[in-house]
């Protein structure tokens, strides 16, 4: 029947919810580096969006799942870019991933620092996610400096994991501090540094 084959009156199609649902994120991204979490209401987003509260809450049912979902989103964006993770090339691939935060990524490394330092209360929403996710990044990194120095391509006597947080606590940092002092840190030039530096200490000559 030509009935059954039209789309039912008042559900968005595939295309415009995803449409939509990309909106919300942008926005609420952008709510959340300006204000953090605790200090954008879920009402707030909906405005920015142009949707009513009950609108938004048929997409995202609450500010914490909406949260969740811009980090999950942030995350995807940033290792759909890098698929091909070659440990020969961590160095390079590290320096690649702090050019785009600083550049690109902006916004979204301002949110993330914004809230990585309110989630260090444990009765954040986003505390477990952050805790998951610094322990998944320190494992990758640490397993591709491990990969080197199997192949003797790093020293024997390096402690990966402790190599690894280095770099993590470092590029961080920077991150931090830039999204504070814009102007006057030189985070990319202070990082390729750094890098350099690690990278000549930690191959076998």
């Amino acid at each position: 029947m030509a009935s059954q084959s039209k789309r039912a009156r008042g559900r968005p199609r595939a295309d415009d919810a995803d449409a939509k649902i990309a909106r919300i994120l942008s926005e609420a991204a952008k709510l959340f580096a300006m204000q953090g979490f605790n200090k954008t209401s879920f009402a707030s987003v909906a405005t920015a969006v142009g949707m009513t509260l009950p609108g938004l809450t048929h997409y995202f049912p609450s500010k914490i799942g909406l949260l969740l979902a811009v980090l999950e989103d942030r995350d995807a964006e940033m290792f759909s870019q890098n698929p091909d993770r070659d440990p020969h090339k961590i160095f390079e691939t590290l320096a690649q991933l702090m050019a785009r935060d600083l550049t690109v990524g902006a916004q979204m490394t301002q949110l993330f620092r914004m809230l990585s330092a309110e989630a260090q209360s444990d009765t954040h929403p986003a505390h477990a996610w952050f805790k998951l996710r610094n322990e998944k990044i320190l494992s990758s990194l640490s397993t591709d400096l491990s990969s080197l120095q199997r192949q003797g391509i790093i020293r024997s006597d390096v402690d990966c994991q402790d190599e690894a947080i280095s770099i993590l606590a470092m590029m961080e940092g920077l991150q931090l501090w830039w999204t504070r002092m814009p102007d006057t840190c030189r985070a990319k030039s202070i990082f390729d540094v750094f890098l350099e530096q690690t990278k000549q200490r930690l191959l076998v000559p």
